[in-house]
């Protein structure tokens, strides 16, 4: 089967409903996502009672949570995650995210992350993980969103998060969210 032609970098973009994305770079993207929402799962179900009834998780996701916690055998408890997950990527995984850094870093959840708000923050975990699985092209949609956004510096904070282990991988993330977050509340240019 013939490769697509993949556009030439400095040629305006032509939107021909054709995705020149690799199958690898999707593959490594859907990857990318699903071990964001694997380590949420586990940090969800590490809580205790308290935190999680200040996270107000939606009904669903919490019982799927509370049913795990209460499993001891790590095969079924492991399988019990995969629920976990299930239920995060059915719901807004961006809001839970967002509401649990919040949680983490200050102790409390802002009103800003209530429920039904569409809150900045969910929106930029959710461009965490396109950033860091899609990676160039990714950039491109964000600066696109957010003319005055620095690629120099966004590609920067994408490789500290890529080098990173456990917490401070964490703590690299936490920085790449609050600079998208800062991006995303600037008001688009006419």
């Amino acid at each position: 089967m013939p490769k697509r032609p993949l556009p030439a970098p400095e040629a305006e973009a032509v939107d021909d409903g054709v995705d020149y994305r690799s199958r690898s770079d999707m593959r490594s993207a859907r990857r990318e996502v699903e071990d964001g929402l694997a380590r949420l799962s586990r940090e969800l179900v590490e809580l205790n009672d308290r935190s999680l009834e200040r996270l107000e998780l939606p009904e669903p996701l919490l019982e799927v949570v509370r049913d795990t916690r209460a499993i001891k055998s790590p095969p079924a408890r492991n399988r019990q995650l995969r629920l976990v997950r299930g239920e995060l990527r059915n719901g807004d995984w961006g809001l839970v995210r967002a509401r649990l850094d919040a949680l983490n870093r200050h102790g409390v959840v802002p009103a800003s992350l209530s429920q039904g708000a569409n809150a900045g923050a969910a929106r930029a975990r959710e461009w965490v993980a396109r950033l860091l699985g899609e990676g160039p092209e990714a950039i491109e949609a964000l600066v696109r969103e957010c003319p005055s956004a620095d690629r120099t510096h966004l590609r920067s904070l994408i490789r500290l998060v890529e080098k990173a282990n456990g917490d401070r991988r964490n703590k690299a993330e936490l920085r790449l969210a609050d600079a998208v977050t800062s991006l995303l509340r600037q008001p688009a240019a006419p």
